[in-house]
């Protein structure tokens, strides 16, 4: 620590401010007249450079402002105890203001973090259209790192060309590359709705052999998923769950969205919810369904995707002749 460092840090000066104060008084005391030409040159002799005169008369005029020194005369400058013992005393003030404050809050600790604790949480709920869904869907993705969702068919599987014609694609290809950099775990709960996704190919090229060979491609497609990914859980039930959620973690559960279904039992919306508290109780019910369901990864599993071929090639194969 540097001479005089203490009162310096109570006087609230630089080392400079304070290295011009100490030469002032030790010109004064020394029967030199403390002007700027003479702090000038104490200044080079002291710290081996010199101080410009724009410089020196900056911190001079700051000094003079702050009471630390003043004007004897023309160019003559000295040092001002009063001043400086009025700074030292409002300084000590505001230790005590301080030490008190700390004192207070010390003793409040124990309340504090009580209340925070059981301060009740405000869930922000919002209402969000389909295009808006999975928009914001697409958004959770990029900083979770476990989403868990009950779908109809799992979109993970879904080809560019049909996500984009749903206006789905920012949440399938946010959700597909995060998987692909095992950034996320992924879980699906699924009815393997065969129907519906053979109508989500319908709706994107509008011809039925078409959508028929790309319903195909997607079951084949998320068989291969399920062989390569083991970030990626799907689990089938054959009847819907209780709960037709996403929810999201980032370090333990945080926002989920419940869907919003019209009469078709088609998707048309859903209500975001952020709330650490409501998220972990939905996150709850939904691992309660997911535990008994059969994994596709399983040999039941597989007996199951084949089933589901065979019921597309059942209804809809006559398409294609």
């Amino acid at each position: 620590m540097q001479e005089g460092d203490t009162m310096r840090k109570w006087l609230g000066l630089t080392h400079q401010q304070f290295d011009i104060v100490k030469i002032v008084y030790r010109l004064r005391n020394r029967g030199i007249q403390p002007t700027p030409k003479s702090i000038q040159t104490e200044y080079k002799q002291e710290h081996k450079k010199y101080l410009m005169k724009p410089n020196l008369f900056t911190i001079l005029r700051i000094l003079i402002q702050k009471g630390v020194i003043g004007k004897k005369g023309q160019a003559d400058y000295i040092l001002d105890q009063k001043g400086i013992k009025g700074i030292m005393e409002n300084t000590r003030k505001s230790l005590d203001d301080e030490l008190r404050e700390f004192e207070r809050t010390e003793k409040q600790v124990d309340q504090f973090f009580r209340e925070l604790t059981y301060k009740r949480e405000q869930p922000d709920i919002n209402y969000l259209e389909e295009s808006e869904l999975y928009e914001r869907m697409g958004v959770i993705l990029d900083t979770a790192n476990t989403f868990h969702i009950v779908s109809d068919f799992p979109q993970t599987a879904y080809t560019p060309e049909m996500s984009h014609a749903l206006e789905r694609q920012l949440y399938t290809e946010t959700l597909w590359n995060r998987i692909n950099m095992k950034k996320i775990q992924v879980n699906i709960q699924t009815t393997l709705d065969i129907d519906r996704l053979f109508n989500h190919a319908f709706r994107t090229f509008e011809d039925p052999k078409t959508a028929y060979q790309e319903t195909r491609t997607v079951i084949n497609r998320l068989k291969t998923q399920i062989s390569k990914h083991k970030n990626l859980d799907i689990r089938f039930s054959p009847e819907p769950p209780g709960i037709d959620v996403a929810i999201a973690e980032t370090n333990g559960p945080s926002q989920f969205i419940v869907f919003i279904r019209d009469e078709h039992d088609d998707i048309q919306g859903g209500i975001s919810i952020k709330s650490r508290k409501t998220a972990a109780n939905a996150l709850k019910t939904f691992q309660r369904s997911f535990q008994y369901s059969t994994s596709l990864s399983s040999v039941q599993g597989k007996s199951v995707l084949k089933k589901a071929m065979e019921k597309l090639e059942g209804k809809y194969g006559i398409l294609e002749e």
